[in-house]
């Protein structure tokens, strides 16, 4: 069986998935790792190769890569790059728009994969919550731009220490039907401040920028840890909404592909 390791190194935690390449790309196994935690389970992983999506520091990365028994290799995104300073893009988000390319060109009706062009928006709520914008340039798939705003747990973070009588909460596990908006206690309004802020700027953010790019009916891909939050087909009207929670993997088996 051909296999070959994704891994999503964000700014937190990694995630990291094997997959079959026997047919179609089917993921096999996930696990999530801790800078600092046991990695046992990575140096057990049998892959020939291993590709990275990294936004982490130098420091975390280099711990990850003695953890594993194979070398990452980073592969170039096939997309263009429509921003002044393309180096200081988070690979993260260029990889969540080429998976999201390779969806919308699966689904395109009549065209091969390898020529249909597509128009995309791509939210990833993690640690920050990205709203970013997949079109094109001079006929060729380009990264647009977008917006970068607090995930979940920044936002608990900074309430927590900017105030005096308030206090961070756990975002891990909320659930939209156990937070209700009116919070009857200083934990439920600030449970309430974060879901239902996130969404209300997840909704403001994408309706902003599909019009600033002119993707007023582009379909929306949702991934990243809090992506359950905002998978609301009400929070994006006129958006076919798609949850997708191994986007940034699929756009580095994607690349990957391309390039050899």
């Amino acid at each position: 069986m051909k296999r070959i390791l994704t891994v999503d190194l964000g700014n937190s935690a990694a995630k990291l998935v094997v997959w079959s390449l026997d047919a179609a790309p089917r993921p096999l196994l996930s696990l999530r790792w801790v800078p600092g935690q046991d990695a046992r389970a990575l140096r057990e992983l049998d892959c020939p190769r291993a590709l990275l999506s990294s936004v982490a520091a130098p420091s975390v990365r280099a711990e990850l890569e003695c953890a594993l028994p194979m070398s990452l290799h980073v592969p170039e995104c096939g997309l263009a790059i429509d921003l002044p300073e393309p180096d200081r893009l988070g690979r993260d988000r260029l990889f969540a728009a080429r998976g999201a390319l390779e969806l919308c060109r699966r689904q395109a009706n009549g065209n091969p994969p390898e020529s249909s062009s597509a128009q995309a928006l791509i939210l990833d709520a993690g640690t920050a919550l990205t709203v970013d914008a997949l079109g094109s340039r001079g006929g060729e798939p380009a990264f647009l731009g977008g917006a970068i705003a607090p995930g979940p747990e920044l936002l608990s973070r900074a309430v927590g220490r900017g105030a005096a009588q308030l206090f961070e909460v756990e975002t891990r596990g909320l659930e939209l039907e156990r937070v209700p908006a009116l919070g009857r206690s200083t934990r439920e309004a600030l449970e309430s401040g974060i879901v239902h802020g996130l969404r209300g700027a997840a909704r403001e953010l994408v309706e902003r920028i599909a019009q600033s790019a002119g993707l007023e009916q582009a379909p929306v891909f949702l991934c990243g840890g809090a992506a359950p939050l905002l998978h609301d087909a009400r929070l994006f009207p006129g958006h076919a909404l798609h949850l997708e929670p191994l986007l940034v993997h699929r756009g580095l088996l994607a690349a990957d592909r391309a390039s050899s």
